[in-house]
């Protein structure tokens, strides 16, 4: 009578039942094959549990090893284009420094020439202001010339 009327036939019958050994022992035997059941459906959920977590694991070291791998390749482009561009500037400084020789071996040959006008131009009896006006060269320089074919001579 401690129950709602609703269910107060079925706790009679479930204690008229209890009354019978033969009949508890059977619902002994429900309730533990119930508790197996039970049991291996836990045991179930958590290898399922275990599997996705070990799928996700799997997926995650996937992943970071692809992020791994394009880091890799991006460093090793970003080094290939360095090693690209340092080679770049180096040609550019052999080509300026090949393009300063030039220009000293240019200035160097002028130098020849002018030496060889003058010596030429003042064996000739010309005098110092003539080969001035000639070469466009100082008076001072072109005697310092001449002094040094004379030094050579």
């Amino acid at each position: 009578e401690d129950f709602p009327p609703k269910y107060r036939d079925l706790i009679r019958r479930l204690q008229v039942a209890v009354a019978e050994p033969e009949v508890r022992k059977t619902m002994d035997i429900e309730d533990e094959i119930l508790q197996e059941l039970q049991d291996k459906e836990r045991l179930i959920a958590r290898l399922e549990k275990e599997k996705v977590q070990a799928l996700q694991q799997k997926e995650k070291e996937k992943e970071q090893a692809l992020q791994q791998k394009e880091k890799e390749k991006e460093q090793a482009l970003q080094q290939k284009e360095k090693e690209k561009e340092q080679a770049l500037q180096q040609k550019e400084i052999e080509k300026e420094q090949a393009l300063q020789q030039k220009e000293i071996e240019k200035e160097q040959a002028l130098r020849e020439k002018e030496k060889i006008i003058i010596k030429k131009a003042y064996q000739s009896g010309l005098d110092l202001k003539t080969i001035s006006n000639i070469t466009q060269l100082s008076s001072d320089k072109i005697q310092s010339i001449i002094d040094e074919i004379k030094k050579q001579a």
